[in-house]
């Protein structure tokens, strides 16, 4: 099914593909998108980031919703994720 999802690719689409479901506002997903960095820049695997909106800081709080869909509507969302998450 993640196959399928609206994702943002990083590496080599000829390199065993990893899917990352993550939130853009969760500090944890971006920690663990920096540690798949090397990998990446390697040619080892290539990412898959499926944005998603699951951290709600509030319930009036739409934030993670409203930052997956903008990256993923960006000319170069893969640009724009890496950006975001540093």
């Amino acid at each position: 099914a993640l196959s399928g999802a609206h994702s943002i690719g990083f590496g080599p689409e000829t390199a065993p593909t990893v899917y990352m479901v993550a939130d853009p506002t969760c500090d944890h997903c971006r920690d663990l998108w920096l540690k798949m960095q090397p990998a990446v820049n390697a040619n080892a695997v290539r990412l898959q980031v499926v944005p998603v909106a699951i951290v709600k800081r509030s319930r009036d709080d739409q934030t993670a919703a409203k930052t997956a869909a903008a990256l993923l509507s960006l000319p170069d969302p893969a640009r724009a994720w890496a950006d975001h998450v540093k």
